[in-house]
């Protein structure tokens, strides 16, 4: 039986309440697209497989997931001291 997102959500909630936990569907859909994006997923892919029509809000899941991505692939720009770095003198403060 294919499910909305809307009937999804709804025996989401229920069975969380069964289970006497609290939980929504919404958080299952913002960690899978996190998870999609960190994997490389477009904008595309994510508004196939969340069901989202306009480009909002999967950007905003690829805009952090790049902004990470290249984050640790710049990491290499920044070298470690080659020599220690000296604390402030507390004397100073």
């Amino acid at each position: 039986m294919a499910l909305t997102k809307e009937s999804f959500g709804n025996e989401f909630r229920e069975a969380c309440r069964d289970a006497g936990v609290k939980g929504s569907a919404h958080g299952v859909r913002k960690i899978a697209a996190a998870t999609a994006a960190m994997n490389g997923a477009t904008t595309e892919q994510l508004k196939a497989l969340l069901g989202w029509t306009s480009d909002a809000m999967p950007a905003l899941y690829t805009k952090s997931a790049n902004r990470n991505r290249m984050g640790r692939e710049a990491e290499h720009l920044f070298p470690a001291p080659k020599r220690k770095v000296r604390a402030l003198d507390r004397k100073r403060q």
